[in-house]
């Protein structure tokens, strides 16, 4: 790929700089990657930083929506997931390097080392011996957030001393186009294989710190105004200047709308339960009695029309017009609720049987 024949395409949701993006950026748009949170500890303090009060500088452990207390539980969610790669990030994965060794071991060694493993850090611990540890383990791709000038250098080492995919990943703060460049120049120079340009994310937890500086919610409620037009100048002065480095410029809607959903969607069809109806929207559907006459619904369970589901009994949707056939003489509901393994309700309609 050379300079002069890259343009500046809009894909769905996104804009792409280049012939190619990273790897573990579509097997995200794809619904394939699992996000796995190590800890929240982290040694910047960047206002912007999207993360929720309960993970933020705080010691925690998730998989996607799920907190977990050891990597056999982080596995476990990974697998009801349907997922083929997972991204580690936080705060800062480096600041519990022996865990993040130890999920990545475990990913490789429950999944196959063809499973894709991307990892996020600021880069202040990053160091030779544990560029190449993270190697040893099998880590596919590392995305520099360069908050200092001097982990520049660190992510010239990664570049230089491993075999890993190295690129940065950075927000797009608003009438910042001129230092993307300097950045995209940097990677171009060392020959780093991506820049990823995320639009400026607005959250509960850096809403009064965005707000300070001046910035305004965009209509969607989840970005920054200009954020988007700030990384698209910022691409189109690489192709003036005809850059190598692929860029790929992420928006904020791209999370729930795309991303969450997909992998919902794969979720889904990895674990539904036999009595739930999936949506387009990356939820599922099922019923549950609210109150029913027991001797009936013993015949409805014999019939594989209602299912045991903990201390409820649950029905498909779809049954319901079976399910009037027996003197039930109840009410019950239709429960909408995400894919996670507790099934969080968004939604509840009453049903009459």
């Amino acid at each position: 790929m050379n300079g002069r024949g890259n343009t500046i395409k809009n894909a769905r949701y996104s804009a792409i700089y280049g012939d190619r993006i990273a790897i573990g950026c579509s097997l995200c748009m794809s619904g394939d990657k699992s996000v796995v949170f190590v800890t929240g500890l982290c040694r910047e303090k960047c206002y912007y930083c999207p993360v929720s009060s309960e993970r933020i500088r705080n010691d925690v452990f998730f998989v996607n929506e799920r907190k977990v207390s050891n990597i056999d539980e982080a596995i476990s969610e990974i697998a009801r997931s349907g997922s083929n790669s997972a991204s580690i990030t936080g705060g800062d994965p480096l600041e519990r390097l022996e865990r993040t060794i130890s999920v990545i071991e475990a990913l490789k060694s429950s999944f196959g080392s063809s499973f894709h493993v991307h990892l996020y850090t600021n880069g202040i611990l990053s160091r030779k011996d544990v560029l190449k540890a993270l190697e040893k383990v099998g880590l596919d791709e590392i995305r520099f957030h360069p908050t200092r000038e001097q982990t520049l250098k660190k992510i010239e080492e990664a570049k230089k001393f491993t075999t890993i995919k190295v690129g940065a990943e950075v927000p797009a703060i608003p009438g910042k186009a001129d230092e993307l460049v300097r950045l995209a120049e940097f990677l171009d120079k060392i020959g780093a294989d991506f820049l990823n340009i995320n639009e400026l994310e607005a959250s509960e937890s850096n809403f009064n710190s965005l707000m300070m500086r001046g910035f305004v919610i965009s209509h969607n409620g989840k970005s920054i105004e200009v954020s988007a037009s700030t990384a698209i100048a910022a691409m189109k002065l690489a192709l003036k200047k005809g850059l190598k480095i692929p860029i790929h410029f992420c928006p904020a809607s791209f999370k729930d709308s795309i991303q969450t959903k997909n992998r919902f969607l794969k979720t889904i069809y990895s674990d539904r339960k036999v009595y739930e109806k999936a949506t387009r929207e990356g939820t599922v559907l099922y019923g549950v009695l609210l109150e029913y006459n027991p001797e009936e619904a013993e015949k409805c369970i014999k019939d594989g029309l209602l299912y045991k589901c903990g201390n409820s009994l649950c029905f498909h949707p779809d049954d319901i017009k079976y399910l009037k056939r027996y003197n039930l003489g109840c009410k019950g509901e239709i429960v909408e609720a995400h894919p996670t393994k507790d099934r969080f309700v968004i939604n509840r309609e009453e049903v009459q049987l």
